[in-house]
């Protein structure tokens, strides 16, 4: 999945970018490998923020590895 998040960050480059927020749960699958159905990401150049709720944190520590 780095390689995923690493194409996002080339093309927020490319747009100059400075954060892309996902909350598409699909696109946030795609990306992260999250498989719950409430959280929401933000891609920065230097960091990844993963945000869900009290409900998926278990879930979120063993599916989301970035």
């Amino acid at each position: 999945m780095p390689d995923r998040i690493q194409q996002v960050r080339e093309k927020m480059r490319e747009l100059e970018l400075d954060a892309f927020v996902v909350s598409s749960l699909t696109s946030l699958r795609y990306l992260t490998g999250f498989t719950g159905s409430n959280a929401i990401g933000l891609i920065a150049p230097d960091k990844i923020a993963f945000i869900t709720d009290v409900r998926y944190c278990e879930q979120a520590r063993i599916e989301v590895t970035n």
